[in-house]
């Protein structure tokens, strides 16, 4: 049996199958260009390909687009840049308290996109994001943006393989970019098609935040039972958990990455009070593929 190192090679979707592409394969950038899109669109296409086969709290969009024709160009690509999933994870990791950032909530490119095509569309849309979210001052509006990258291999209930896990690469070739270090361990639920249940999603049902309707469509669509009439919120997110065709991972937690942005000295700052010089993740960190 022989095993395969994913350290050079780039993730690439296609109907929610991940596979891999040369990390130094070029693009030709005559080919592509970036624009903004909107909502619907990269929704369709991130659920369509991406193994979350979920949707972030979007604050903007981008999407890479093909030439195919003369005049004619099809989306292969999307980065969406979404609130964050803790309003303090910034500032747990060194940012300042007042920072405002964001996160790359959702970055899928379709398996036929060569392997540098991701830090060409990583580049243009943090650098579209900075020009289209900006304050009263004209200024960036966000400080720095955060990135995780996943680990840990996801199957689906029968065993088929869809996230073999991946430490960053791209974020790592990507200059201006930060490591952080690994998240906090925990358990996560999983669908019997390997989506995570989001622990945001649960927070919103369980406190009847804005959200928890869509939240109790999830888990009803994935076999949760009914939520009974005067069911505490709580005692039903436990009931549907248990008695619905769930299952329990333990996850060591995601690599982290910044991407300081904003002004020359603003960058500056968030670099010295976030980069502590951590070593970054090597292919001893990266499962193997037989």
């Amino acid at each position: 049996m022989t095993q395969l190192s994913l350290f050079d090679l780039s993730m690439r979707w296609n109907s929610r199958r991940a596979s891999y592409r040369p990390s130094q394969e070029p693009i030709d950038p005559s080919q592509f260009s970036v624009a903004p899109i909107g909502d619907a669109a990269a929704r369709e296409f991130v659920i369509k390909h991406h193994y979350s086969g979920s949707y972030p709290a979007a604050i903007a969009a981008y999407g890479l687009f093909e030439r195919i024709a003369p005049f004619q160009q099809e989306l292969v690509g999307v980065a969406v840049f979404s609130v964050p999933m803790q309003p303090k994870a910034a500032a747990a990791y060194g940012a300042a308290p007042d920072a405002k950032f964001c996160e790359l909530g959702r970055f899928v490119l379709k398996d036929h996109v060569g392997g540098n095509g991701e830090t060409w569309l990583l580049s243009r849309a943090l650098r579209l994001l900075a020009q289209d979210k900006q304050r009263p001052d004209r200024r960036p509006r966000y400080d720095l943006c955060l990135s995780y990258s996943d680990p840990v291999p996801r199957t689906t209930a029968d065993g088929d393989l869809l996230h073999i896990g991946h430490v960053g690469r791209i974020y790592q070739a990507f200059g201006n970019s930060i490591y952080l270090g690994r998240g906090t361990a925990r358990f996560h639920w999983l669908t019997r098609d390997g989506s995570i249940v989001s622990p945001r999603a649960l927070s919103k049902l369980r406190n009847g935040e804005r959200g928890a309707a869509y939240a109790y469509e999830f888990l009803r669509s994935h076999g949760a039972p009914a939520r009974a009439l005067g069911e505490p919120e709580a005692d039903y997110i436990r009931r549907a958990l248990q008695e619905g065709p769930f299952r329990r991972m333990r996850h060591n937690g995601n690599h982290a990455y910044v991407f300081p942005c904003g002004t020359h000295s603003t960058r500056q700052e968030i670099r010295r009070r976030m980069d502590k010089g951590l070593p970054r993740p090597t292919k001893t960190d990266l499962p193997l593929a037989a």
